[in-house]
């Protein structure tokens, strides 16, 4: 299957991003973003000849995660469930098992701003102001401290004006655990974060979270949730946290709401 007949067959794919296999790509990261098509039975196609994905190695047990289980093992509520759960407090989370991927290749470009100057760090922080409509200080204070910072990027785009300039679709803050857990905190004001990784999942079951949906998948380790408040759409994907670590993030992310 060419990339063509993949897209064809996915949808929901912004063509202005997506070039031809083997498109020039300058300062790839060493883990490729992926973005998700979600749809409807955990249905996953493995597409011939895409370029690797990245090793997600399984921590929890000889597969993917089961629809009804938490990364640990334990028994999560469904939607349909009839517990009930107490006022003020949040339902169990529900994490919706990919078995497959897909990979496609996009043309996107990496600007990292973790050594810049003065100027250029205040340049970079009005653009982000001026994007989101709140500031970036405001944004990474809402990370909770067991999760450090390591970097901070934005995934940049063709800007459509044929002098082949890119500019920010994406900010992306990395981020670690004491344990060694990896976390991806991607977010867009106008669509859901870029990724070079498709699914196709029919029938995701949503989680709530101060009253927001949410879309979890796991895959192996990692634990994948989108979900848009505030007109932002937000895109956190982790590998070897815990979910209710990844709540506890999610919680922070979402206070207020």
């Amino acid at each position: 299957m060419n990339h063509e007949n993949l897209y064809e067959l996915l949808g929901d794919i912004n063509e202005v991003y997506v070039q031809e296999a083997g498109a020039y790509r300058r300062g790839k990261q060493p883990l490729a973003w992926r973005r998700w098509v979600a749809g409807a039975a955990c249905l996953c196609l493995v597409a011939a000849g895409a370029f690797a994905v990245p090793a997600l190695r399984n921590v929890y047990g000889g597969g993917a995660l089961q629809p009804n289980h938490t990364a640990a093992g334990d028994a999560v509520q469904s939607q349909e469930g009839s517990d009930a759960v107490p006022a003020g407090e949040n339902p169990p989370l529900f994490v919706n098992a990919v078995a497959d991927i897909v990979s496609a290749d996009m043309d996107v470009q990496y600007a990292y701003y973790d050594n810049l100057s003065p100027s250029e760090w205040e340049a970079t922080l009005e653009g982000f102001q001026t994007a989101f409509g709140f500031r970036y200080e405001d944004f990474a204070g809402r990370i909770p401290d067991t999760f450090t910072q390591t970097s901070f990027y934005s995934v940049d785009i063709p800007a459509g004006d044929g002098g082949g300039n890119y500019i920010p679709h994406d900010y992306v803050s990395l981020c670690q655990t004491q344990s060694g857990g990896a976390v991806r905190i991607a977010l867009c004001p106008e669509e859901e974060p870029l990724r070079d990784f498709y699914i196709h999942c029919d029938q995701a079951k949503a989680s709530e979270i101060n009253g927001v949906d949410i879309l979890l998948y796991g895959y192996q380790d990692s634990l994948l949730a989108q979900f848009s408040y505030g007109g932002i759409y937000y895109d956190i994907e982790t590998t070897h946290v815990a979910l209710e670590d990844l709540e506890g993030l999610l919680t922070a992310v979402l206070e207020g709401a």
